[in-house]
């Protein structure tokens, strides 16, 4: 999850680049992140947070659940603290949406309602399973939405954007050193192929390399967000030729019918 942080510097390169953002759709770490953003939170105040952020802040001892190692009610703490007094969907100044995992039944759950508060959606997003113990809500058991859905595009979509920028990461451990990262490796490496699938669907999709750097080090907030900005400034010559060209797109479908009454041709 530490990776996520990786999101600031690409908003951080976006927003200086005059691209406009006006939803985000997030999954695990980027639900986190995702949801300080549209509670609000510039790129500025984001970076300072990301340094003083840590597992003491995100991760409870489950001294009484067989189901994982620690709790995430924290998580829920921490992002109501964070965005207080703002704790729903529709009070966010951006649209958001956050998925989860029924762990039973595999289904992708989107959280973008009144049905369910942001913090509490938060921490199911970012509920990795055997780290955390999963949350019971409405007599499911729900989990990181990364395992049905690790590159939420058809959650942008749902809210109605009509470009999405689909933002991952990529992960390449130089060693597992225990038997819980063999296990989340095997998990990223089984959820690769959903992203590239998800990829397809986006307007533009923008990949972080992350390399090596440990998942579990918040200590490395500066390297992740130096990351994200370099891969977003290296992107967007070919980003903003993808959105000219969906602008044009657009311009000539609306434009069309008016012109041909006209005996024109669009341009």
């Amino acid at each position: 999850m530490g990776h996520a942080i990786a999101h600031v510097g690409v908003l951080k390169a976006l927003e200086r680049a005059g691209i406009p953002i006006y939803g985000l759709a997030g999954t695990s770490g980027g639900a986190l992140v995702g949801s300080l953003y549209c509670a609000g939170m510039t790129p500025t105040q984001l970076e300072e947070v990301s340094r003083q952020i840590g597992w003491k802040r995100l991760a409870g001892l489950s001294l009484f659940a067989s189901k994982g190692l620690a709790t995430s009610e924290p998580i829920a703490r921490f992002v109501s603290r964070m965005i207080a007094p703002k704790t729903r969907f529709s009070e966010m100044i951006r649209l958001l949406a956050v998925t989860g995992t029924d762990l039973l039944t595999g289904e992708t759950l989107i959280f973008w309602d009144e049905a369910c508060p942001v913090p509490e959606a938060v921490r199911i997003s970012c509920t990795i399973p055997v780290v955390y113990a999963p949350v019971e809500r409405e007599g499911r058991l729900l989990v990181d939405g990364g395992v049905s859905d690790p590159l939420p595009v058809d959650a942008a979509r749902a809210m109605g954007a009509e470009f999405v920028i689909a933002v991952s990461l990529r992960h390449r451990p130089q060693e597992l050193r225990n038997l819980l990262e063999v296990g989340l490796q095997m998990l990223d490496v089984t959820t690769a192929s959903l992203a590239e699938m998800a990829k397809e669907h986006a307007d533009f999709a923008l990949e972080v390399d992350v390399g090596a750097l440990d998942k579990w080090d918040f200590r490395q907030a500066e390297a992740l967000i130096a990351l994200g900005e370099a891969a977003t400034e290296r992107a967007l010559p070919d980003l903003r030729r993808a959105l000219r060209r969906r602008r044009s797109f657009w311009f000539r479908f609306l434009w069309s019918p008016a012109l041909k009454a006209l005996g024109l041709k669009p341009s």
